[in-house]
This record gives structure tokens, C-alpha cells and sequence, in this order.
């Protein structure tokens, strides 16, 4: 796959001047999310959510996913909204998953719907941010694949 350049004026304003004079933009998401909270688990506060690929650099504002108790079947899984940066020449490798989000509704009714979960791996440490779709979350690896690649 050729990696397409986006235009930087295209990008709302607020990520358009995180993009440093060097960076080339290969990949922009943005997700505007409602306030929502489901049963027995935590509101989730309204945010706006994005994510950005350069050609230097991935960062996002984004849905983290976030565990406690280890890897017990007691461990709670739980997102939480966090900004980060991450070099590409650092990442060591990507993947995607499937997880299901509280999307809709109140109390015990409410819907989830199922969301790519995108690893990047970086210097001995994972990030596990949430994308709206597992597709997206494919293009997204795909993309940071071709970046890596072409920085090694």
C-alpha cells in the first residue's frame, strides 16, 4: 500500500498546529464522544478523541484501556481518556484486538458495541488505545507498519 500524504490544512485547527514543520500527516481520526455511563460501571465523560500518524510520530488523545487486578478472572477492564506521543523509530510492534465499549443507554440497558483495540509497543512499554472500528484500527496498524518499516 502507498502511503497518501494528508493535507494538514485539512485537520481541524487544534491538531493542525501539533504537526510540526518536519512531520508529514499520513493518518488523522477524530471521534466526537457523548457522556455515557452503564451499569454498574463508571460514567464515561464526554470527550473528543483523535489520533495522528506522521511520519515521526504517533499521538492521540484517545480512550485508553486500562486494567486492574493483573490477569485474574477478577481483573476489571475499564477506558480511560489520556494523551501521549509515541516516536515511530521506536515502536517495535503493532497489533489489533477486539474489545466491546459502553456506547449507549442508562442503568443495566444500556448497549456496547465492539471496537478495535490498537497495541503499540515502544521502548518496553504498550499502549492499548481504543478505535472506533476494528477495520479503522487495521488501516491504522497498516499505516504505522509502512512508517516502521521505512525507518529501519
Amino acid at each position: 500500500m502507498a502511503l497518501q500524504i494528508l493535507n494538514k490544512n485539512q485537520l481541524p485547527p487544534e491538531i493542525a498546529q501539533k504537526i510540526r514543520d518536519d512531520e508529514s500527516v499520513y493518518h488523522f481520526t477524530y471521534a466526537d464522544i457523548a457522556g455515557k455511563g452503564g451499569c454498574g460501571s463508571p460514567k464515561v465523560e464526554a470527550s473528543k478523541e483523535w489520533f495522528v500518524v506522521t511520519n515521526e510520530r504517533v499521538f492521540y488523545q484517545a480512550s485508553i484501556k486500562q486494567s486492574e487486578g493483573g490477569r485474574s478472572a477478577l481483573a476489571t477492564t475499564y477506558f480511560k481518556l489520556e494523551s501521549g506521543s509515541i516516536p515511530v523509530a521506536k515502536i517495535s510492534f503493532v497489533a489489533v484486538t477486539s474489545d466491546k465499549k459502553f456506547i449507549d443507554g442508562k442503568g443495566c440497558s444500556g448497549k456496547y458495541a465492539e471496537i478495535g483495540i490498537l497495541s503499540i509497543n515502544s521502548g518496553g512499554g504498550k499502549v492499548e488505545i481504543a478505535i472506533p472500528t476494528i477495520a479503522e484500527a487495521q488501516r491504522i496498524q497498516s499505516v504505522i507498519d509502512d512508517l516502521v518499516a521505512k525507518k529501519n
